[in-house]
């Protein structure tokens, strides 16, 4: 089924990618996890939890752009590693009142591994402010479905929230 769910997702990436205006690969960091840890699981602070997307832009429309991109989350956790695979959609608005900024939203769908596969489904508000051409600092605040926890925890299946920061670097501009 993992076969099927990724080749799924390249097949729509390569045929979505002819028409991308710019392709940038994003990594970010759960802040909590780095800043504070989480004392109720018992991680400390610097728990790596990253997440690593390679973004396709479609061309500039007049308030902005759509976006398509695979990401890869992976995290550091003390039961069974923490692998999350999701293709996204979204739209990220650019001309705003404040220059150099970006705000925008996406939806995903994909699978967490934990020893286990879970598909799951997802949702990201961000905000992006331009540093130079080819490089922005990112702020993301992610709603993740997690039925992983169910199974571990023996918790109904609930959303987990995460807030993330990072870096954005172009990698091809048209």
């Amino acid at each position: 089924m993992k076969k099927t769910i990724l080749t799924i997702m390249l097949a729509t990436l390569m045929s979505l990618s002819y028409s991308q205006e710019r392709v940038s690969v994003q990594v970010m960091q759960d802040a909590k996890l780095l800043f504070a840890g989480d004392d109720k699981h018992g991680y400390n602070a610097g728990t790596l939890d990253i997440a690593i997307s390679l973004i396709m832009q479609g061309d500039q429309q007049k308030y902005g752009y759509m976006i398509v991109y695979p990401e890869f989350e992976y995290a550091d956790l003390k039961i069974e590693r923490y692998r999350r695979w999701t293709a996204n959609l979204g739209y990220v608005f650019n001309e705003l009142i404040v220059k150099n900024s970006e705000i925008g939203f996406s939806v995903s769908y994909g699978f967490i591994d934990r020893g286990l596969t879970y598909f799951c489904w997802g949702a990201n508000a961000f905000a992006k402010y331009k540093l130079c051409d080819n490089a922005k600092i990112v702020l993301n605040l992610q709603g993740t479905e997690r039925p992983d926890l169910g199974v571990i925890y023996n918790t109904p299946n609930e959303i987990r929230f995460s807030g993330f920061v990072g870096l954005e670097f172009s990698v091809f501009n048209k």
